[in-house]
């Protein structure tokens, strides 16, 4: 359902709002703060899909049920923004659990910005989670952070430069054929002694879980999707996921484009030719549901 949010947007959609969702019971409620930012060129909607796939991933009671989209955040401090306040006056009110953005460029202009919006939220007492970094923010190790690049970064041109050469570093590990996005589920990224970079492992279970996934389709292709997820405690979306992401054949996907890695860089769990398989079967079955659905009686 959160993979939607998006599309209640206002148009165009870098127009400040807030927009909520009905959680279910006993969920735990994660909502996503956007903004476009010049440092990072992130469409809002992309910066949504982004955070409802990793709210996606954590499973459940995890549920993504809102969005404070800042919009177009130029000649004013994110305090100003009635987005923002709305934001921290539903944290202190407890209306949800966790807050989510894609990368640190969404708490604010600059990095004095980002450490107040950094403050607010630890004193709103707000789970706080950045998806490009992996995760969970701890608050009292990244402040001191914060504090230190905020000192170091005396000047906005300085601070763009320590981004670009940021960006130029990533480029060359993907230049390098090293992944630099998170490992999709059944994998772990561990820092590889003999290379003395990051690169990917197989968890033992989940990386048994998404062998047998494909396996059982391939020897069934009608099976139910749900029950084989049931089997392998794993829920519907996340069935869909691993099922159509290439990056299990032994690579990782970057700008919409495939990047194949060596083995010892990212060992396949799926051939290429299973991939292959499985795409054909999941494309004969997207088929027949529709042609079901032309031919059921209005």
């Amino acid at each position: 359902m959160s993979a939607r949010l998006e599309d209640l947007l206002p148009r165009p959609d870098t127009k400040p709002a807030v927009v909520t969702l009905e959680a279910p019971d006993g969920a735990k409620r994660y909502r996503v703060l956007t903004r476009v930012s010049d440092d990072k060129l992130r469409s809002i909607p992309q910066q949504v899909h982004d955070c409802a796939a990793y709210v996606a991933a954590l499973g459940a009671p995890a549920f993504l049920d809102g969005i404070y989209n800042v919009g177009e955040h130029s000649g004013f401090s994110m305090t100003a923004s009635p987005v923002y306040q709305q934001l921290l006056d539903d944290a202190r009110q407890g209306r949800f659990h966790a807050l989510v953005v894609r990368d640190s460029s969404r708490l604010g202009r600059d990095y004095w910005e980002k450490m107040g919006t950094l403050r607010d939220l630890r004193a709103a007492k707000i789970e706080f989670h950045v998806v490009e970094d992996g995760g969970a923010f701890d608050f009292e190790d990244r402040l001191h952070k914060v504090k230190s690049w905020a000192s170091t970064w005396a000047d906005e041109e300085k601070k763009r430069e320590e981004i670009r050469k940021a960006t130029r570093a990533t480029a060359a590990l993907r230049d390098m054929g090293l992944p630099t996005t998170r490992p999709p589920y059944g994998y772990r990224s561990v820092k590889d002694p003999r290379l003395g970079r990051r690169v990917w492992r197989v968890h033992e279970a989940e990386g048994a879980n998404v062998r047998s996934l494909f396996d059982a389709l391939l020897r069934e292709p009608d099976a139910n999707l749900s029950a084989l997820g049931r089997d392998r405690g794993l829920t519907p979306s996340q069935v869909d996921r691993i099922l159509s992401n290439r990056a299990y054949t032994g690579g990782y996907t970057w700008e919409g484009a495939f990047r194949a890695c060596s083995a010892e860089v990212v060992p396949p769990l799926v051939t290429a030719e299973a991939f292959g398989a499985v795409q054909e079967i999941r494309g004969q079955r997207r088929g027949a549901s529709k042609g079901d659905d032309r031919r059921s009686p209005k």
